[in-house]
């Protein structure tokens, strides 16, 4: 007897890119763009053959030479009764780096803030806030009043103005080079700075909003408790002149979630599935690639596949054995399941590790029925 096989698998939460075409195989998602050489950018994309096996060829596309060099930034805002300046270059390679990487699939902001690729330019410019603090014998709160006073001294632009996004977030370096952002953006910056100052800051996301916590004591206008009992007096970092503990009125009565400011890892995944036996059961070997994308190696990370049903049914699942994986390293791992026929089901996985929380990935429900 025939089977006809509709495993239209197709990655619907937190991953993109994997296609599937009816030929039987489904292919890795683009690679990434390289550099701009002599006006033109290629990148690796993978199509089903007529034979059921993922091909590849090379698409390309017109760009801009890169500028060799170093991008000038001239920056000046007001605390206290002194006007501050600080001047610095950026490198245009790190800085086209950060422009040009995909934006994370989550809206945990965090991966920004915690980023260690830009470590040794913000530590310049916290060198710049130490010793303004040492000349005036600022406090800790005073001290965070003139990180925050630099960051409401940037300009404010919304993302689909600058980026033709509607949510865009940008990574420190970024807001710093293009002199400003959105709520997101600065806020990013500063518990940035201030993580890395040694203060317990966190990003407070509301609604429609993104500000700043930085970790107080109790009757310091504003602020909220967490689940541990920690009091975060809220910081806004758009417009100029709020001091900790000051709120704009509209977000009066809202709670944010709270978001620590932790490196971590995140994952992005991809798999292939190659059709192995007919039988009562019909077996698939499953190949997952697994990419660290956070800012923070992952440690004894480990990968789950399964078939399952609309009950949570599970028909086959395979685990495998644990693995650390450094930030930006990718790893590929193979797995044969089975599935009877006549099934409704759809392919699961699901990864976590030590210090990540589980992501869960998902294919599209399929019908494995006779012809």
């Amino acid at each position: 007897m025939k089977y006809k096989i509709l495993l239209l698998f197709a990655i619907v939460i937190l991953v993109s890119g994997c296609t599937f075409d009816g030929h039987g195989c489904e292919c890795p998602k683009p690679g990434p763009w390289s550099d701009c050489n002599n006006g033109t950018r290629y990148r690796t994309t993978y199509s089903c053959s007529s034979g059921g096996e993922c091909t590849s060829s090379t698409e390309s596309r017109n760009c801009n030479m890169p500028v060799v060099g170093y991008i000038d930034r001239y920056y000046e805002w007001s605390y206290g009764n002194n006007i501050w300046v600080w001047e610095t270059q950026f490198p245009v390679q790190l800085y086209e780096y950060y422009k040009n990487r995909e934006r994370l699939p989550t809206i945990d902001y965090t991966f920004y803030a915690t980023d260690p690729g830009d470590d040794e330019l913000i530590s310049n410019l916290l060198n710049v806030f130490e010793i303004a603090a040492d000349e005036n014998n600022y406090n800790d709160w005073e001290k965070v009043n003139l990180v925050i006073s630099f960051v409401q001294g940037l300009s404010y632009t919304s993302d689909n103005v600058t980026t033709g996004f509607d949510d865009y977030p940008r990574y420190p370096l970024e807001t710093l080079v293009d002199n400003g952002g959105d709520c997101e953006d600065t806020a990013i910056l500063a518990t940035a700075l201030l993580y890395d100052m040694g203060y317990d800051a966190v990003l407070l996301v509301f609604r429609n909003h993104t500000a700043v916590g930085v970790r107080c004591e109790e009757g310091v206008g504003d602020h909220y408790v967490d689940v541990y009992g920690k009091i975060y007096c809220y910081l806004e970092t758009t417009g100029a002149n709020w001091k900790i503990g000051e709120m704009p009125e509209e977000y009066r009565g809202e709670v944010p979630k709270i978001r620590y400011i932790v490196p971590k890892p995140f994952f992005d995944i991809n798999w292939s599935t190659r059709l192995v036996e007919f039988g009562k059961n019909i077996t698939y070997m499953i190949n997952v690639s697994l990419m660290n994308i956070g800012s923070a190696k992952s440690e004894n990370t480990k990968i789950w596949v399964a078939f399952d049903d609309t009950n949570e049914t599970v028909f086959d699942q395979k685990t495998s054995d644990g693995f650390d994986l450094d930030i930006e390293r990718a790893v590929t791992r193979s797995f044969t399941l089975d599935v009877p026929v006549n099934s409704h089901t759809r392919l699961h996985v699901a990864v976590w590790a030590d210090n990540a929380q589980m992501q869960n990935f998902y294919s599209t429900w399929v019908d494995l029925v006779p012809s």
